[in-house]
């Protein structure tokens, strides 16, 4: 984790009750594409795909 992730973390969990794990998935087949979408306010929302759940 570089610098940057572990300072926004450790703020986070500091006014919050720290749990035992975190679970991550992959953002997309594209993640810096969509990264930047969110950054700009294009992208607010996420879901997975119908499809991959049956």
């Amino acid at each position: 984790m570089n610098q940057l992730a572990q300072t926004y973390w450790n703020t986070y969990w500091g006014n919050n009750k720290k749990t035992e794990s975190v679970i991550a998935w992959q953002f997309g087949d594209s993640p810096n594409y969509l990264a930047q979408l969110v950054i700009d306010g294009i992208k607010t929302a996420t879901c997975s795909g119908h499809i991959f759940m049956n």
